[in-house]
């Protein structure tokens, strides 16, 4: 489901998985994107870098173990913070990937 899209000075529109907007303005404040196992990929990582140049902080969150795999795709530009998840038990822990 797309809700939010955030443009680019193209025109162009994006969608990442969470947009935080200034309270009462249109600019993005934080950019979030999840991940999964299947989706730690090249063409993933395309889109990880158009969302760094569209303002505000990018989050990007990868399934733990697939941290190292984010960084190595994200050469020429990078999230302003890395966060690997995982399940336990009932509910989720993030790490913020060193």
């Amino acid at each position: 489901m797309k809700s939010k899209a955030v443009v680019d000075t193209s025109g162009q529109e994006y969608f990442p998985d969470i947009v935080v907007l200034r309270l009462g303005t249109e600019r993005p404040v934080m950019l979030v994107e999840v991940e999964t196992e299947s989706t730690v990929t090249p063409e993933e990582a395309k889109e990880w870098e158009q969302f760094s140049k569209l303002g505000g902080r990018f989050y990007l969150y990868v399934p733990r173990g697939y941290g190292l795999r984010a960084v190595e795709l994200s050469k020429g530009f990078k999230a302003d913070q890395l966060f690997e998840y995982w399940e336990e038990g009932e509910h989720y822990s993030l790490q913020r990937y060193a």
